[in-house]
């Protein structure tokens, strides 16, 4: 993959590339800790991505040394030189500060400028995403609700039969499914009542009701003695 398909692939939402050449001192001190920053903010911004299928933030690194051609592209006058891309375009450099003493604590500020600048704006686009989804779904219900009770009225007697007859198939499958799920025994009370009935006693209209008879009782007599 070239350099400019890298950059401005739609999946990563921000590059930031050093240029610099591998054999100077002033390289030579930055790379770890521009490898540092690198590792922070990937991990900081990892859930600030512009969607859940891109990243936020990536970090690269161009040897100016081996790859001069692509330096010159991208209007490399001076090392090290650090590019920010935003949405595949180039959007502001860093150079080193005449006033600053430190490369690290230099770049470090720029990079957090940058990528802070555009954290909001990312946060609010989600935000505003988030929302529209909520307000398509809310229309789509009540869309939904308005055609079912339009199928449901008895305007046209054979659609509706039909949809209440759909309707009870649906609740029925659905209470099956939720009493299978949680085992709870739909039978058994079904097989109780039916057994309760089958032994319940029935009168029937061509005889005439017996009486229960009364409950057994012990008749003791005396003995007789001879």
């Amino acid at each position: 993959m070239t350099f400019n398909a890298t950059v401005t692939q739609e999946h990563v939402d921000q590059w930031v590339v050093l240029f610099c050449v591998n054999w100077w001192d002033r390289c030579q001190g930055l790379v770890e800790h521009y490898k540092a920053l690198a590792m922070h903010w990937e991990h900081e911004l990892a859930g600030a991505a512009s969607s859940w299928q891109s990243t936020a933030v990536r970090f690269g690194e161009v040897n100016c040394a081996t790859d001069k051609p692509l330096c010159n592209e991208n209007n490399v006058q001076e090392y090290p030189t650090a590019h920010f891309f935003f949405k595949g375009q180039l959007a502001s450099h860093w150079v080193p500060s005449s006033s600053s003493a430190s490369l690290s604590d230099d770049i470090s500020r720029w990079i957090t400028q940058e990528l802070t600048k555009t954290r909001r704006p990312i946060a609010q686009r989600q935000s505003a995403n988030a929302d529209s989804l909520f307000v398509d779904a809310a229309s789509m219900w009540t869309f939904g609700m308005r055609e079912l009770s339009t199928l449901l009225s008895w305007r046209n007697p054979i659609t509706a039969a039909f949809g209440y007859i759909v309707f009870a198939c649906v609740i029925s499958v659905l209470a099956y499914t939720i009493a299978t799920g949680l085992e709870v025994p739909l039978m058994a009370p079904v097989l109780g009542f039916i057994k309760g009935a089958k032994n319940k006693a029935t009168p029937c209209s061509l005889l005439r009701a017996i009486p229960e008879l009364p409950e057994p009782r012990t008749i003791v007599r005396e003995s007789l003695e001879l």
